[in-house]
């Protein structure tokens, strides 16, 4: 499944960091060529492409986890360094756990964890009710 593929690292997004690193910071091994400038350009031009440079400022960063119980304190990091947050969740029968961090590099101008969770929880209560109600459940 997409999950657990995502789970061991095969990721979109874990690729593409990874790919993004090594161009940046690799050298060629031992007997290889080293780029031409066409393919510097194709390289460059794939990193700048505008919908892959939008995903690297979402200010909501997510990530599932596999449900294990002795799980008890976990995180996620956020994507950019203002007024970000990120979330890890894990769905267990009966329940869903969170982890919640945020980030701020101005101080006044960052997140609140703290409101955010209730915002969360409260959105999370609204549609176990809505859920319930639309399947006969009271």
């Amino acid at each position: 499944t997409l999950l657990r593929e995502a789970s061991a690292g095969e990721g979109v997004d874990r690729h593409i960091l990874g790919l993004r690193m090594a161009y940046r910071r690799l050298e060629p091994l031992p007997g290889e060529s080293p780029m031409t400038d066409g393919e510097k350009h194709a390289i460059e031009e794939f990193f700048n492409d505008a919908v892959l440079a939008k995903s690297t400022t979402f200010q909501l960063s997510t990530s599932g986890l596999f449900p294990a119980y002795y799980l008890m304190h976990t995180g996620f990091g956020c994507v950019v360094p203002e007024r970000a947050y990120g979330i890890n969740y894990i769905i267990e029968a009966g329940r869903i756990k969170f982890g919640v961090e945020g980030k701020t590099k101005t101080i006044g101008k960052g997140t609140n964890v703290q409101l955010f969770e209730v915002a969360l929880c409260k959105a999370l209560s609204e549609l176990k009710l809505l859920c319930g109600e639309s399947n006969g459940i009271q």
